[in-house]
């Protein structure tokens, strides 16, 4: 990553891919359907009327929707329901699915033997920081979603693209 794609830029850029990894791991069924039984479920105090939850017959479940579900579940034996059951279980979903990528992405990059390994990764770990919360909100219907917009600005032609080290 060149300094200047780092900060803004590299949020968006950041935002887009993981938007789009939630579109494609995460069924919009599941999230349909989860609204439905958020919406109508309470919070209740812990073990006092806290049944099961079942939103998921029918839904081919990925592992993210899976691990979306369990959450969903400790939450909801712990007496957490309503929007706050939504919001919550899918953050937690998401962040799930945002720790596993960064090791993917560690990997990568520590194994490409890259001297500036640990400059690019603190710059992945700052974009990436937050998205899973922010997803999550939107998912939900409670922040708008972001506006995707252009994620590069113009490059200075007199710009050093040289790698600094």
């Amino acid at each position: 990553m060149r300094e200047a794609e780092r900060g803004e830029i590299a949020k968006n850029i950041a935002y887009k891919a993981m938007h789009a990894d939630m579109k494609r791991d995460v069924s919009q069924e599941l999230l349909k359907r989860f609204r439905h039984v958020a919406e109508s479920t309470q919070p209740n105090l812990p073990g006092f009327g806290a049944s099961a939850l079942e939103f998921t017959a029918g839904v081919s479940a990925t592992p993210h929707d899976r691990s979306i579900v369990q959450h969903a579940q400790r939450l909801h034996a712990n007496g957490i329901g309503g929007r706050d059951l939504m919001l919550r279980a899918v953050t937690d979903g998401l962040a799930d699915m945002h720790t596993q990528q960064l090791r993917q992405m560690e990997q990568h990059v520590y194994l490409s033997g890259r001297r500036d390994a640990r400059e690019v990764m603190a710059a992945v770990r700052t974009a990436c920081s937050g998205l899973a919360e922010q997803l999550a909100a939107e998912c939900c219907g409670i922040t708008p979603k972001r506006a995707m917009r252009a994620t590069r600005s113009r490059v200075h032609a007199d710009e050093d693209l040289a790698i600094q080290s």
